[in-house]
């Protein structure tokens, strides 16, 4: 096969180009951080730019990486499987630098202190569960609408679910109701891994009213959604899926074909209507009339707030003498 047989149009310089700057779109105009599968579809199901297979995805992932290093944007792209931490440090903290550093960052700090959290007083409790891969895709959804985002990798593990049931519980002590956001590839394991979710967290004593928001056969249908490239070895993997047969009936009941259609392929070839529909969901349960008394809440907290300030910013100056 030809170099560049994977490339439809232009070469990979040109690609990479055009994909680098979908990269910097999706995360500036829409809110979300893209994952090099995302780029993958828009390029090749969108914009026809190269093939729609597993070996352009490689190729891609291969050349993209080079491009980033080139033109010095290497961290646009999230990686969560590499982390560097560094422990060793053979130099001795100055105590008064250091409290000075604390003092002012307090000082600082103040100022968003008193301000009460966006679902302050509110009588839901909204929590997105996704599969882990594509957690990076709401992320700043997430931070933007101050919501939870929980990984999960398939059938979330026992210990995974048994952590997120706790956190339910409490959220329930507190006199909230947990409104849980699910989102999964459309696949045998995804479309039934909200029943799952059910089952699990009833049989650690806790309960939640849980939505399949994506990704969904009217989605699918929709947007035009494609599949994941006939050569991924998940294509194949998929039919041993016990899940596999239920699966099948399904797709054949509502009339859909059983493809594989990962939240990537959704994200990537339209992420405003991705986007637009998890913001939906999220502002379906936040009740604006409650806003009132969070203000005079704060305005209350503000002015104890700048009366701390005041006290510290004088201590801060009698150090610096």
């Amino acid at each position: 096969m030809a170099r560049n047989s994977l490339v439809i149009r232009g070469n990979w310089e040109y690609v990479c180009k055009r994909v680098h700057e979908r990269a910097k779109e999706m995360k500036e105009r829409y809110g979300i951080k893209p994952t090099l599968r995302s780029l993958f579809y828009w390029a090749a199901d969108s914009e026809g730019l190269i093939v729609h297979s597993q070996r352009a995805y490689t190729k891609l992932s291969e050349k993209y990486a080079r491009y980033r290093e080139k033109v010095g944007e290497i961290d646009i792209l999230s990686d969560r499987t590499r982390e560097y931490k560094r422990f060793y440090t053979s130099d001795a903290i100055d105590i008064e630098e250091w409290l000075k550093w604390e003092l002012k960052y307090i000082v600082e700090r103040i100022n968003d202190i008193w301000k009460l959290p966006r679902w302050y007083n509110q009588e839901n409790y909204v929590a997105i569960w996704i599969e882990k891969e594509t957690i990076a895709l709401i992320e700043r959804i997430a931070v933007e609408y101050k919501v939870d985002a929980f990984p999960s990798r398939g059938f979330a593990s026992v210990t995974k679910l048994y952590e997120a049931t706790k956190i339910l519980k409490e959220i329930v002590s507190k006199g909230k109701v947990p409104q849980v956001l699910v989102i999964t590839d459309f696949d045998p394991s995804g479309i039934f891994i909200e029943r799952d979710y059910r089952k699990k967290i009833e049989e650690y004593g806790a309960s939640a009213n849980m939505y399949r928001v994506a990704v969904n056969p009217d989605q699918i249908l929709k947007y035009n959604i494609p599949a994941i490239p006939h050569d991924d070895p998940r294509a194949v993997r998929i039919k041993r899926d016990p899940r596999y047969h239920s699966w099948l009936k399904y797709c054949n009941s509502i009339g859909v074909k059983p493809l594989v259609v990962e939240v990537d392929a959704f994200a990537g070839t339209s992420p405003r209507a991705f986007r637009e529909l998890i913001v939906s969901w999220i502002e379906k349960f936040y009740n604006k009339s409650r806003e009132d008394l969070k203000r005079r809440e704060e305005e209350k907290r503000r002015k104890v707030a700048e009366e701390f300030k005041r006290k510290l910013t004088s201590m801060l100056s009698s150090l610096t003498v």
